[in-house]
């Protein structure tokens, strides 16, 4: 390892990952201080009103709802990638920023206090029903458009020529040469980057090919590969593939892998290669000095965030 091989994990990225955390840290904490400010006239109201069995009702609704958007949003794998990283760091700093808010007593704790107390009983159950009105609504949309997918649809006068995506519908006995095909491009798991290519005729079967090296590399080596694609015939705009390529790329890669750094890292070797030498840090586009960092720190940064995966 090279000497100053230290000097790159610590970067620009890295730290503000860590300050990202930090910052939502802060806002947990703060969160808990409003909704205690907001729960002492709802308190106030409830008792007063014997309002507690529609309480109850809310807070059930409330829970299936947030149940429901977890379920869609597929928070439970989400989840178990940011426990199966072990960014120990990132939990440190998290609950660091939960300190300090609380440290503070809450830092807007008082105009809290003086918003829940402006606001009448009416207005602040209006605010609060909100979410579940919309939440409501985006259920049945969504329970609408399931239903309808799931009408059995009619099977068309002509062949059709759309691509096979599983191997049971191999009708061209590609699937064993597909599997082969995949275990080479595997290569026994070595980390050494290769380029393959497939040429064949139009209309031959290439992309149903692929998807059946997709599919065994999905059952064989499910945790090990990333198989990410990209179709450039998809965008009329061709003067920006390279950023619709890596915005892809990165996209595939946390789905997968939680590793909050990769977009700022990529972003920045993407600029190098561009021949624009910038990052981005909190939607700030930052210019970077000749000389300061230069596509090698760029590349090397990079390769220690992929490796440590």
């Amino acid at each position: 390892m090279k000497a100053d091989s230290l000097e790159h994990k610590i970067t620009s990225a890295s730290l503000s990952t860590l300050f990202k955390v930090l910052f939502l840290g802060i806002l947990v904490g703060e969160a808990w201080f409003l909704s205690q400010a907001l729960a002492r006239p709802l308190n106030l109201f409830i008792d007063a009103g014997n309002h507690e069995h529609t309480a109850f009702l809310v807070v059930v609704t409330s829970v299936l709802l947030l149940g429901w958007y977890f379920h869609r949003r597929e928070c439970w794998p989400e989840s178990l990638r940011i426990l199966k990283s072990y960014r120990a760091d990132l939990l440190v700093v998290l609950i660091l920023g939960i300190l300090i808010s609380y440290s503070f007593t809450g830092i807007g704790e008082n105009a809290y206090i003086v918003a829940a107390n402006y606001l009448s009983i009416k207005q602040l159950l209006t605010l609060l029903f909100v979410p579940h009105v919309l939440g409501t609504l985006l259920v049945l949309r969504a329970r609408h458009l399931q239903k309808k997918s799931e009408k059995p649809q009619e099977l068309s006068f002509f062949v059709s020529d759309l691509e096979k995506v599983e191997a049971k519908d191999d009708l061209l006995d590609f699937s064993e040469k597909a599997s082969r095909f995949a275990e080479r491009v595997y290569n026994d798991g070595s980390p050494e980057s290769i380029v393959f290519g497939i040429d064949a005729p139009w209309g031959i079967g290439k992309s149903s090919f692929i998807n059946f090296c997709s599919e065994h590399w999905g059952k064989e080596y499910g945790e090990e590969i990333i198989v990410y694609k990209f179709n450039p015939l998809r965008y009329e705009d061709r003067s920006n593939l390279l950023e619709k390529f890596i915005d892809g790329l990165v996209g595939t890669i946390q789905k997968h892998i939680f590793l909050p750094e990769i977009r700022p890292l990529v972003s920045k070797y993407s600029r190098f290669i561009k021949g624009k030498a910038s990052f981005s840090w909190s939607g700030l586009n930052l210019e970077v000095s000749p000389g300061s960092y230069t596509i090698d720190d760029a590349f090397e940064d990079l390769e220690f965030a992929l490796k440590n995966i």
